[in-house]
C-alpha cells in the first residue's frame, strides 16, 4: 500500500489537560451516551466494522471516564444490525447496499435519539460514514423536541448528508488553515472573523461534529478507507475538535472510518496503531482534552 510505511515516529507530546466548558444545551452535564456500530455496508472495503473494538482496547473508554470525568451510558455492544439486514440488496444508481444502509441508519437513529432526548452528549463510533445519516437524524430529532431548535452539523468531508438545512451544514476537510474558524463563524452568524468571537458568542446553536478520520493526512491516519495526501495534520484535527468543544455548543459526535485491517495493514501494524491513536485523540479533544 502506498502509505503503509509513511507513519510518523513517536514524538513527545504536550501533557494534555481537561478543559471542560459548561455545555449550553446538555442538562445532563457529564452524561455521555455511547453507541458502537460495526457496519461497513455503505462502502466497499471491509474492516471498519471492527474499529470500535480496537478503539476500546486502546483505552478510549477509560480515558473518557477517568481523565475527562464522563459517566458513560453504554450497552457494551457493537451493533451490526445483521439480523435485520435484507438478504438481497442490489445497488441503486451509485448507492451501495441502499436497503441495508437504510435499515442500519434507522436503527442507529433510534439509539442516538434515546440518549439525546435525555439531554446527554452522544458519541457514535463507526463503522463507515454512511451511518452518520442515522446518528445525526437521531440527534436532530431530539434537539427539535427538547429545545425546539434546529441542529447545526460540522462534517469533515463531502460525504452524503442527512436531512439538515443547508445553511446549518458546513464541511471541514478543506486544505485551508482557517476553515474551522470560518465554519463556526458561519454557524454562529458572526460578522467578526476571529475564533475568540465564536467561543464567546451565544449565537452558536446546538452543534453536531461528524468526523471521518480520512480527513487526516495519511502521514497521521493511513489505515482508513480513503487515504489521500494533503489532508489535515493530527494537530489540526485535534484543534478543530478543541474549538468545537470550546463553544459549549457540542451535543454529539461521530468518529468514523478507522480501519485497522485496511488493505496493506494488520491491526498490529504501525499504520493501524497510528490511526487508532489518532481516532482516540480526536474524540478526547472534542470531549474536553486540550493540548493548547
Amino acid at each position: 500500500m502506498l502509505f503503509a510505511e509513511k507513519v510518523p515516529s513517536p514524538t513527545i507530546q504536550p501533557t494534555p489537560i481537561s478543559s471542560h466548558v459548561i455545555p449550553s444545551y446538555l442538562p445532563s452535564g457529564n452524561q455521555l451516551g455511547l453507541v458502537s456500530v460495526g457496519f461497513s455496508g455503505g462502502q466497499r472495503k471491509p474492516g471498519v466494522e471492527v474499529a470500535t473494538d480496537f478503539l476500546v482496547k486502546a483505552g478510549l473508554l477509560d480515558d473518557l471516564r477517568e481523565t475527562l470525568g464522563y459517566t458513560l451510558q453504554y450497552d457494551n455492544t457493537i451493533h451490526t444490525y445483521a439480523d435485520d439486514l435484507p438478504k438481497e440488496d442490489p445497488p441503486q444508481l451509485n448507492l451501495r447496499n441502499p436497503l441495508s444502509v437504510s435499515v442500519a441508519t434507522k436503527k442507529l437513529s433510534s439509539q442516538v435519539y434515546s440518549h439525546a432526548k435525555e439531554g446527554r452528549l452522544t458519541l457514535t463510533l463507526g463503522g463507515d460514514h454512511s451511518i452518520a445519516i442515522g446518528s445525526i437524524s437521531g440527534a436532530a430529532r431530539a434537539i427539535r423536541e427538547r429545545l425546539n431548535r434546529s441542529l447545526n452539523v460540522i462534517w469533515d468531508l463531502m460525504h452524503a448528508g442527512s436531512a439538515i438545512e443547508a445553511k446549518r451544514l458546513v464541511y471541514i476537510g478543506l486544505r485551508i488553515g482557517r476553515c474551522v474558524e470560518l465554519a463556526l463563524e458561519h454557524l454562529a452568524g458572526l460578522d467578526r472573523p476571529d475564533i475568540k468571537g465564536v467561543k464567546d458568542s451565544k449565537g452558536l446553536g446546538p452543534t453536531y461534529l461528524s468526523f471521518d478520520v480520512d480527513a487526516l493526512d495519511p502521514m497521521w491516519a493511513p489505515s482508513t478507507g480513503t487515504p489521500v495526501r494533503g489532508g489535515l495534520t493530527l494537530r489540526e484535527g485535534d484543534f478543530i475538535c478543541e474549538c468545537v468543544h470550546a463553544t459549549g455548543a457540542l451535543v454529539g459526535m461521530d468518529l468514523m472510518e478507522v480501519n485497522p485491517i485496511a488493505p496493506g495493514y494488520t491491526a498490529e501494524s504501525p499504520g493501524a496503531e497510528a490511526t487508532i491513536r489518532a481516532g482516540c485523540s480526536l474524540i478526547r479533544c472534542a470531549l474536553g482534552e486540550s493540548l493548547l
